[in-house]
């Protein structure tokens, strides 16, 4: 990968580190309030559950835009974790804290879901 092309995505990942990092510490919402309804309190307890799951997958996108920021200035930026060859550029457009190539990426998917079997998991 060019220079030009590396640096250019430092500055896309510096960009949205910027944008993700405010929204981990917001934490609006996870406040319990006890309620007499039983609605009211099933409701609130939704909106804490998504408001934690929403921090936890900021946290996530934040730590794996340090390891790609890391990787820029250590060396191996755009290359794939699993078999060493160049993420497509336009993958790491799309995602650009990608550490797998387009491959890689879809055979881990592959593994990770249930395979039916006659009728069973």
């Amino acid at each position: 990968m060019k220079k030009k092309q590396i640096e250019d995505f430092r500055k896309v990942l510096q960009e949205r580190r910027k944008a993700v990092s405010p929204r981990i510490t917001h934490a609006e919402g996870l406040s319990v309030e006890l309620s007499a309804d039983a609605v009211d309190e099933a409701q609130s307890s939704s909106l804490r559950e998504l408001a934690v799951q929403l921090m936890n997958a900021n946290w996530e996108t934040q730590r794996a835009i340090d390891i790609a920021l890391d990787r820029i200035q250590t060396g191996g930026y755009g290359e794939c974790d699993d078999c060493g060859k160049e993420i497509g550029p336009r993958r790491l457009a799309a995602l650009p804290w990608a550490t797998l190539c387009i491959g890689c990426q879809e055979e881990t998917e592959n593994e990770e879901e249930p395979v039916l079997v006659r009728g069973k998991f």
